[in-house]
Order: C-alpha cells, then sequence, then structure tokens
C-alpha cells in the first residue's frame, strides 16, 4: 500500500498549495524567513510581521512572536492536513482495494471449472463495480464468499447425485406402470435423470442462484 500512501500524500499536498497554504517548494508550512514574515529594512536589520494583520511584531521579543505565529498555523495546517489524508486515503483504499483483490482472486478464478465458473459469475453480475467506462474493475462483495457459497451448492448437489446414482432403478412389475402418474408430477419425478455429475449441476444453477445471492451478501 506505498504507492496509496504517496499518492495521498502527493495529491492532498497538490491540493493545499492550490488553494493557497503557505509552502516552499513542496513542502507544506511557513517559515519565520517567508517574505512577508520577515523583513529587512534599508540597514539591512530584519523586522517580524504579521501576516495576517501586516503590522510589525512590536513585543519585547518581535522574533519569538513571530516564530509563535508560524508555530501555530503549521500545527493547524499539519492537523488539517492529516485529517485529509486519512479521508482520502480510505477513499483511495476502497477504489485500489477491489481492484487488488480482483488480481488476488484471479489465479482462484483460472482454476475454476466451467460450472463453478458460470455459477460464480452469475452471482458476481449484480456486485460489479464499473469504471467511467463502463468496464468492469471490481466489485462490491467479498470474492471468497461468494466461491464458497457456489461451492456449498456444489457439494449439495453432488451429495443429491450420489444418492441418485446408488438408488437402484425399480423394475417394472405390470403394465400398469406404465401409465403416466396421477400425482401431477410433483417431487423427485419432475427432475431428469443426470448422466454426470457436471449435467446435475448445470441444471441446478438456476434454481439455487437466488438463495446462492442471498447467502453471499
Amino acid at each position: 500500500m506505498e504507492d496509496i500512501r504517496q499518492r495521498t500524500l502527493t495529491d492532498v499536498a497538490q491540493a493545499y498549495i492550490r488553494q493557497g497554504a503557505r509552502h516552499q517548494g513542496n513542502r507544506l508550512g511557513a517559515n519565520i524567513s517567508d517574505p512577508d514574515i520577515c523583513k529587512r529594512d534599508s540597514d539591512g536589520v530584519p523586522r517580524f510581521y504579521n501576516p495576517e494583520t501586516g503590522r510589525e511584531f512590536t513585543g519585547d521579543n518581535p522574533r519569538r512572536q513571530a516564530q509563535e505565529w508560524v508555530d501555530d498555523y503549521n500545527r493547524e495546517l499539519a492537523e488539517a492536513f492529516n485529517k485529509t489524508c486519512s479521508d482520502y486515503s480510505q477513499r483511495l483504499m476502497d477504489q485500489e482495494g477491489g481492484r487488488l483483490a480482483v488480481i488476488e482472486f484471479a489465479p482462484k478464478y483460472k482454476a475454476l471449472d466451467p460450472v463453478r465458473r458460470s455459477m460464480l459469475d452469475s452471482i458476481l453480475e449484480d456486485y460489479e463495480v464499473t469504471d467511467s467506462n463502463g468496464d468492469v474493475v471490481s466489485y462490491s462483495c467479498d470474492l471468497d464468499k461468494a466461491l464458497a457459497a457456489v461451492n456449498r451448492q456444489v457439494a449439495v448437489i453432488q451429495r443429491q447425485y450420489g444418492q441418485q446414482a446408488a438408488k437402484p432403478k425399480a423394475e417394472p412389475s405390470g403394465p400398469a406402470l406404465d401409465t403416466p402418474s396421477t400425482s401431477g408430477g410433483k417431487g423427485d419425478s419432475a427432475k431428469p435423470q443426470f448422466k454426470s455429475i457436471a449435467e446435475a449441476m448445470e441444471w441446478e444453477q438456476d434454481q439455487i442462484l437466488a438463495r446462492m445471492k442471498g447467502s453471499a451478501r
């Protein structure tokens, strides 16, 4: 996150400078040698002024008075600068953190089989975060939790298919079993006979999608 830290310092400092904050080069802050604070008379003697009023400090120690003004200014500036940096850094983290999460998740995504990948894509489409060009740059959900939801559903389907494959088929006992059922097709009779786990997962995908989206939030 060093890049975010450096970008924060640079961007906020430049913004403060544009708004008129005192600085020397790119370094923020007042200095007792600033030309509107320390001015030399015709004899080269330094005189110190309050830059807010333009009036000369005339106490027992004008230099100390000027330094106190500089210290107060810099303290207030530092407090405001640090708060702005904190807020700005969090915004960058929210933006860049999502991109980094996608990059870190990429190897896991590439290793998925086509069925799991399709199921995960169906979940993530509701959480896409796009840039100004409409390109997807991150997701507003936890990618690992979304994948865990997919794996839980796959495990359920695998168990169901395993039980179905292990159950022996009943031999027909007479012509009456060849007639359609009068139960209205409810229950397991409405589910097709799958040839593979992959086929079962594909068939189940649309039916479990709504529940998966709820569990991934």
